[in-house]
């Protein structure tokens, strides 16, 4: 008896841990979105999977994300982005969209990112070069 009642108690556990786990990830929703255009260098209009427009507002001056922020002038429409957070911002709506912050958890391909920058600055370089002969 004792060894029935004790399996049904690590039964119990684990299925508490099972449906305590789906509650949490129900919380946070993942948007896959495709960037469609960029305003003022620091806000990211973005559309998900059901052409929903979304915003990332990265304005905010003690943004823990800094690479993110100087990043966003090299985005180009069509760019893939994975956005996780709980919730949009509260009382924030910006043309009738749901905005994000930049603390949100923000995927997208850095090394993409990084070859825009890289072909500026190699522009750059060649302009400059040809201008002073």
């Amino acid at each position: 008896m004792n060894l029935y009642l004790r399996n049904l108690i690590n039964n119990l556990k684990v299925l508490g841990v099972a449906v305590s786990s789906v509650f949490v990830m129900g919380a946070c929703k993942t948007y896959m979105a495709t960037v469609v255009a960029v305003y003022d260098n620091n806000k990211i209009l973005v559309k998900d999977g059901n052409n929903n427009e979304l915003l990332i507002d990265c304005s905010k001056k003690g943004s823990n994300n800094q690479q993110l922020i100087q990043d966003i002038p090299y985005f180009a429409p069509k760019d893939e982005i994975g956005l996780t957070q709980k919730n949009p911002l509260k009382a924030y709506n910006y043309d009738g969209r749901r905005v994000f912050g930049d603390d949100s958890n923000v995927k997208y391909n850095k090394d993409s990112i990084q070859i825009r920058k890289d072909r500026e600055v190699i522009y750059k370089v060649k302009t400059n070069s040809t201008q002073t002969r």
